[in-house]
């Protein structure tokens, strides 16, 4: 483990609280820097030049340029609900810090509770219940 890596988590906000079938939820993900407690920000990446047996090495501390995320929703027993709805997606740095989604619900999804999952392997796993 990297002790210089970014401390990253990952926020879930939704444009409401309760669904019902066929409605859509506006899924909105937001990075946090885990220490600053501030919008996660792209680092500037630096390089350092130096010369070893007169060639040229070119070193970096090269840090990521986007970062993938997944967003699934689960119900209540961890099953995804609709595979097809899987997103698969990245947070470049471009749209950092945020990023937004558009899960429309299918008209089989009954009344209860639903998580919508966020995970990346930059971030821990979050949830949020809807």
């Amino acid at each position: 483990m990297n002790p210089n890596a970014p401390r990253i988590n990952a926020i879930i906000t939704t444009d409401k609280s309760a669904y019902k079938a066929t409605e859509v939820v506006f899924v909105e993900i937001l990075l946090m820097d885990a220490l600053k407690k501030s919008p996660y920000v792209f680092p500037n990446v630096t390089l350092t030049k130096s010369t070893v047996n007169d060639t040229n090495v070119t070193s970096s501390n090269v840090q990521p340029e986007n970062i993938p995320i997944m967003i699934a929703l689960l119900d209540l027993y961890g099953n995804i609900v609709d595979k097809d709805q899987v997103i698969f997606s990245n947070i470049t740095r471009e749209s950092a810090p945020t990023a937004g989604f558009a899960i429309k619900l299918q008209d089989f999804i009954k009344y209860g509770d639903y998580m919508i999952v966020v995970s990346g392997r930059d971030f821990p796993p979050v949830q949020r219940l809807i």
